[in-house]
C-alpha cells in the first residue's frame, strides 16, 4: 500500500474515533441536563412583602394620633409647619423614647437637636429636611442648631386623656385602611367634664421600619 493511502486510512480512523468520543460525550451532558431542572425565574423563591400586624401598625399610628395639634386637618399635605413641629415636640415629650429621638430638659429649659425634629418629621410625617424657624415659646438657635425654650411648657390635654385604640384594619395592596375608637375611663366620666371621643378612619403606608399615616377622617361623638 502507498504512503498516501496509510495517511489517509489513518485521517479516518482518527475522525471516527472522535466522532464517537463526542457523540457519547454529547449523550451524557444532554441526560444529566434533561435530569436536572432547569432554572428559571419562575423557579426562584420570591421574597415577599412583610404583612404588618394590628399591634405593629398601633405602636406607631395610636402615638400619631394622640396629638393635641392641628386637630382640624384631615393629611399631612395640610398640616402647616408650625402644626407639624408641635405634633413633633407633643411625640417627643409624651410618646417616643429618648434613646432613640434624643432631647434634655437643663435647668427647665428644653433643648431639642434639629437632627432629631428631622428625624421624627421623616420617619412619621413622611417629610425629609424639616425645619422650622421657631417661635416664642421654642426659639431656634442657627448657632447650635437646636429649639430651646426659655422655661418650661406642657404639651399635654387638658382633663382626662382619651384611650385610642385600633378595632379595624383592612389590607388594599400596599394600603391599609385603619380604624381607630377613643374611649374614657368611668373615672374620667365622673368628672363631670363634657368628654367626645374619636372614630378615626385612616389610609396607613407603611415601610420597612414602621406605619404612618397619610389621610384621615375623623368623627366627634360625645360621650355619654
Amino acid at each position: 500500500m502507498k504512503k498516501t493511502g496509510k495517511i489517509l486510512i489513518g485521517v479516518l480512523c482518527v475522525l471516527l474515533i472522535g466522532g464517537v468520543i463526542g457523540y457519547a460525550v454529547w449523550k451524557t451532558s444532554d441526560k444529566k441536563e434533561n435530569e436536572e431542572p432547569k432554572k428559571t425565574p419562575e423557579a426562584t423563591a420570591s421574597v415577599e412583602e412583610k404583612t404588618w400586624t394590628k399591634e405593629e401598625i398601633a405602636k406607631t399610628v395610636v402615638p400619631f394620633f394622640n396629638q393635641v395639634y392641628g386637630r382640624g386637618v384631615s393629611s399631612v399635605e395640610e398640616m402647616k409647619d408650625e402644626d407639624i413641629f408641635w405634633r413633633i415636640v407633643y411625640l417627643l415629650v409624651n410618646e417616643l423614647p429618648k434613646e432613640e429621638y434624643p432631647w434634655e430638659l437643663i435647668e427647665d429649659k428644653t433643648h431639642i437637636p434639629l437632627e432629631t425634629v428631622q428625624k421624627v418629621a421623616n420617619d412619621y410625617f413622611g417629610i425629609e429636611n424639616f425645619t422650622y424657624t421657631g417661635d416664642s415659646t421654642l426659639i431656634y438657635d442657627e448657632e447650635q442648631k437646636e429649639y430651646r425654650s426659655l422655661g418650661g411648657f406642657g404639651t399635654g390635654p387638658m382633663g382626662p386623656k382619651e384611650t385610642l385604640q385600633i378595632t379595624d384594619v383592612k389590607q388594599e395592596g400596599d394600603i391599609y385602611r385603619v380604624t381607630l375608637q377613643g374611649s374614657f375611663t368611668d373615672e374620667d366620666k365622673a368628672t363631670g367634664i363634657s368628654l367626645v371621643a374619636r372614630t378615626i378612619h385612616a389610609e396607613v403606608t407603611c415601610n420597612e421600619k414602621m406605619c404612618r399615616p397619610t389621610h384621615w377622617n375623623v368623627e366627634v361623638n360625645p360621650v355619654k
